[in-house]
């Protein structure tokens, strides 16, 4: 039987050692991404209720209520909610009413669902001009080393191996989906630096 031994911990020099700002990201894009990572394995409790303790966190901080305890109430839809929440972290504009998914249609860069990805690009979809699902894009493919998967993590999404469309977690996968509308490139909400 073989046993347990230590081994040095190695300090990685970035959390996301596949984006280097300045080269295949921007420094918000990645400051994007880095907020984003933190919230995968967040689950619904219970699942299907749209609620839990960070879910309920973030909805209040979209400005929405959120039911009381014994009233049976299921929370809102919260995949906007959690890309403002995010976005907001980094210190990206948000629009308006972020909550709704809808509310982030009029900032689609150009080119519509044919445009060029970023990370830290929202990533809308929708059917027939209404948005209904949004998620952040985290990895792009890399044609150079044959890696042709781009990566987006959402909330309010299926957990990774269910079928289920009722969303009940923040979770990362494949971006397979033919209902894109298009891409949301954030914007600093900080000021900028006079030259």
């Amino acid at each position: 039987m073989t046993k347990l031994i230590t081994i040095p911990p190695v300090a990685w020099d970035r959390p996301l050692g596949w984006l280097v700002p300045g080269e295949n990201c921007s420094e918000l894009g990645y400051a994007v991404c880095k907020r984003a990572y933190v919230d995968p394995g967040t689950l619904e409790v219970p699942n299907g209720s749209n609620r839990g303790v960070r879910i309920d966190k973030w909805t209040k901080r979209a400005g929405l209520p959120v039911p009381q305890p014994g009233t049976n109430g299921q929370g809102w839809y919260w995949c906007a909610i959690w890309v403002g929440c995010v976005f907001a972290d980094a210190n990206a504009l948000v629009p308006d009413g972020f909550a709704a998914t809808n509310n982030w249609k009029d900032h689609l860069v150009d080119g519509g669902r044919d445009a060029d990805p970023q990370p830290g690009d929202a990533i809308l979809y929708g059917a027939n001009g209404t948005a209904h699902h949004i998620g952040i894009i985290v990895r792009l493919p890399d044609k150079s080393s044959g890696q042709d998967i781009m990566l987006s993590i959402e909330g309010n999404r299926s957990y990774a191996g269910t079928t289920s469309n009722n969303g009940v977690a923040v979770d990362i996968g494949p971006v397979l989906r033919a209902d894109i509308m298009g891409f949301i490139r954030p914007q600093s909400a900080l000021p900028t630096k006079a030259a």
